[in-house]
Protein backbone atom coordinates (compact mmCIF):
# COMPACT_ATOMS: atom_id res chain seq x y z
CA UNK A 1 0.00 0.00 0.00
CA UNK A 2 1.73 3.50 -0.47
CA UNK A 3 1.52 6.45 1.08
CA UNK A 4 -1.70 8.21 -0.28
CA UNK A 5 -3.47 5.31 0.35
CA UNK A 6 -2.76 5.17 4.00
CA UNK A 7 -3.09 9.20 4.56
CA UNK A 8 -5.71 10.88 3.74
CA UNK A 9 -6.73 14.77 4.53
CA UNK A 10 -9.79 15.35 6.64
CA UNK A 11 -9.96 19.04 7.37
CA UNK A 12 -7.71 22.05 7.47
CA UNK A 13 -8.43 24.73 10.74
CA UNK A 14 -7.17 27.81 11.31
CA UNK A 15 -5.80 29.07 14.73
CA UNK A 16 -7.38 32.53 14.84
CA UNK A 17 -5.47 32.90 17.87
CA UNK A 18 -2.24 32.99 15.74
CA UNK A 19 -2.95 35.67 12.97
CA UNK A 20 -0.45 38.08 12.85
CA UNK A 21 -0.29 41.14 10.00
CA UNK A 22 2.92 40.73 8.56
CA UNK A 23 3.61 43.77 6.34
CA UNK A 24 0.19 43.41 4.65
CA UNK A 25 0.75 39.47 4.60
CA UNK A 26 -1.41 37.51 7.12
CA UNK A 27 0.74 34.48 9.02
CA UNK A 28 -0.51 32.26 11.59
CA UNK A 29 -1.01 28.67 12.51
CA UNK A 30 -2.95 25.81 10.75
CA UNK A 31 -3.56 22.35 12.09
CA UNK A 32 -4.00 19.62 9.59
CA UNK A 33 -6.53 16.91 10.70
CA UNK A 34 -6.03 13.56 9.11
CA UNK A 35 -6.50 10.30 8.97
CA UNK A 36 -3.42 7.36 8.58
CA UNK A 37 -3.91 3.58 8.93
CA UNK A 38 -7.69 4.58 10.43
CA UNK A 39 -5.75 6.70 13.29
CA UNK A 40 -6.67 10.34 13.08
CA UNK A 41 -3.75 12.39 13.21
CA UNK A 42 -3.84 16.44 13.91
CA UNK A 43 -0.15 18.26 12.54
CA UNK A 44 0.10 21.66 13.47
CA UNK A 45 1.70 23.98 10.75
CA UNK A 46 2.60 28.03 10.22
CA UNK A 47 0.94 29.70 7.09
CA UNK A 48 0.88 32.69 5.39
CA UNK A 49 -1.42 34.81 3.11
CA UNK A 50 -0.41 36.95 1.03
CA UNK A 51 -1.74 40.54 0.09
CA UNK A 52 -2.85 38.89 -3.56
CA UNK A 53 -4.63 35.70 -1.83
CA UNK A 54 -1.78 33.05 -2.07
CA UNK A 55 -1.64 30.78 0.70
CA UNK A 56 1.42 28.70 1.48
CA UNK A 57 2.06 26.41 4.33
CA UNK A 58 4.95 27.02 5.35
CA UNK A 59 7.27 23.84 7.23
CA UNK A 60 8.47 21.72 8.58
CA UNK A 61 8.51 19.71 5.25
CA UNK A 62 9.43 15.99 6.14
CA UNK A 63 8.72 12.81 4.44
CA UNK A 64 5.03 13.18 6.86
CA UNK A 65 2.87 14.55 3.93
CA UNK A 66 3.53 14.55 0.42
CA UNK A 67 3.89 17.26 -2.07
CA UNK A 68 -0.14 16.43 -3.16
CA UNK A 69 -1.09 16.10 0.28
CA UNK A 70 0.52 19.71 1.20
CA UNK A 71 -1.25 20.90 -2.10
CA UNK A 72 -4.54 20.07 -0.51
CA UNK A 73 -4.43 21.08 2.44
CA UNK A 74 -2.94 24.42 1.11
CA UNK A 75 -6.20 24.01 -0.97
CA UNK A 76 -8.67 23.64 2.08
CA UNK A 77 -6.79 26.39 4.38
CA UNK A 78 -7.49 28.62 0.88
CA UNK A 79 -11.02 27.92 1.28
CA UNK A 80 -11.50 28.56 4.78
CA UNK A 81 -9.69 31.48 4.96
CA UNK A 82 -11.85 33.13 2.21
CA UNK A 83 -15.21 31.23 4.08
CA UNK A 84 -14.67 32.60 7.58
CA UNK A 85 -11.70 35.84 7.58
CA UNK A 86 -14.98 38.11 7.03
CA UNK A 87 -17.02 36.84 9.56
CA UNK A 88 -13.84 37.11 12.09
CA UNK A 89 -13.15 40.49 11.03
CA UNK A 90 -16.51 41.76 11.55
CA UNK A 91 -16.59 39.50 15.26
CA UNK A 92 -13.15 42.01 15.85
CA UNK A 93 -14.36 45.08 14.92
CA UNK A 94 -15.97 46.16 17.66
CA UNK A 95 -12.55 45.61 20.03
CA UNK A 96 -10.76 47.94 17.74
CA UNK A 97 -12.93 50.79 17.66
CA UNK A 98 -12.26 53.28 20.31
CA UNK A 99 -15.03 54.46 22.48
CA UNK A 100 -16.72 57.45 21.40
Amino acid sequence: MDKEKQYKIKDVGIDFTSLRDDYGAVTGTCDIYGEENGEETVDTRHFTREANGEVQIIGPFNDLFTAEDYAEAMQILAQNIKDNFESFLVCVKPLTEEDN
